[in-house]
């Protein structure tokens, strides 16, 4: 395992995230726009979102069950 916080890799997609986010679009669309594959897409931004709330403060987590 990299000891490195983000890859090169997940950079690459945490900028795509940002901006699919910021436009508006389905993640098909911004897919085909940026010519990238929708199944890349979930793939990358599901690990992402499991990364994000593996290292979730207990603080946040109680309140995101209320």
């Amino acid at each position: 395992m990299s000891t490195e916080p983000t890859s090169s890799k997940e950079q690459f997609w945490q900028t795509h995230f940002i901006a699919w986010e910021a436009s508006g679009l389905s993640q098909i669309e911004y897919c085909k726009q940026h010519d990238l594959k929708p199944s890349n897409f979930a793939y990358w931004r599901t690990r992402a979102n499991k990364k994000r709330r593996k290292f979730m403060p207990l603080s946040q987590i109680g309140r995101a069950h209320v």
